[in-house]
């Protein structure tokens, strides 16, 4: 599942990963803040960014394959050595509904491994493990993902594939969905390897015109693939959108 692992949804890694306040309480070990890569059952591979306001996006693959099927976010810290819960929301382009998820992990500080449970609504937990990508380069500028991008976008009408993700060095954002033209701004962030980013859906046939949806993306460098994650405001409703793909 290298693709997802190269897109695998977003920003905190799915779960609950907390940041400088279980180190603080907890001492020792490095910063969970940044890029995670791992599983989630059953057979799903999965991506995602843990920030600094202790905020999440997982990116993860259908079972045994490399199509992204969603994104999880939400918001939560815990501990090391226990076991602690958050709430998200599980964007799953599999089902056309998203889900309220609780989210339980716990953090290995020394080894910088979670492993811990999602549960969906009327469904049984699904085991998560990931580890934290230490190689993960902190950006101090946009450079790095200013270019084109290709890969696949994902949202509630399923994947598109062969899709363009253009970054200029302004920070301006474009691309594409089904004759849909949406514009966006990416900024960098101060406190972890990933970007905030903004994305508005352009006039007819988008689906809602104006619409904002609000995220971040971020880059592995070492295979030169980059992850995009936004939602729409919960007030506006539950959608989402996430993309990965390799720089050309």
């Amino acid at each position: 599942m290298k693709a997802i692992q190269s897109l695998g949804v977003v920003a905190r890694l799915a779960a609950s990963l907390s940041v400088t306040v279980l180190l603080a309480s907890c001492g020792g070990g490095e910063s969970p803040e940044g890029q995670w890569y791992g599983q989630l059952a059953p057979d799903r591979q999965l991506a995602g960014v843990v920030l600094g306001d202790d905020s999440y996006y997982v990116l993860y693959s259908r079972p045994g394959e490399e199509t992204l099927a969603g994104v999880l976010i939400g918001k939560g810290a815990i501990g090391q050595g226990m076991t602690s819960t958050s709430s998200a929301t599980d964007f799953n382009w599999e089902v056309p509904v998203a889900r309220a998820a609780e989210v339980k992990l716990e953090l290995n500080p020394r080894k910088m491994a979670v492993q811990g449970t999602v549960r969906l609504d009327g469904t049984p937990p699904r085991k998560l493990s990931a580890r934290h990508d230490a190689e993960a380069a902190y950006a101090d500028s946009i450079a790095p993902i200013v270019g084109r991008h290709t890969g696949t976008v994902v949202f509630a009408l399923g994947p598109r594939p062969g899709t363009t993700f253009n970054v200029y060095a302004n920070g301006a954002v474009t691309t594409e969905l089904n004759g849909c033209k949406i514009v966006g701004q990416v900024s960098r962030r101060q406190d972890e390897a990933a970007y905030d980013l903004v994305m508005r859906l352009g006039a007819y046939p988008c689906f809602a015109p104006g619409a904002p949806f609000f995220g971040v993306a971020w880059y592995r460098e070492d295979q030169k693939k980059l992850y995009a994650a936004v939602a729409l405001p919960a007030a506006l409703g539950k959608q989402a959108i996430g993309f990965v793909g390799t720089k050309q």
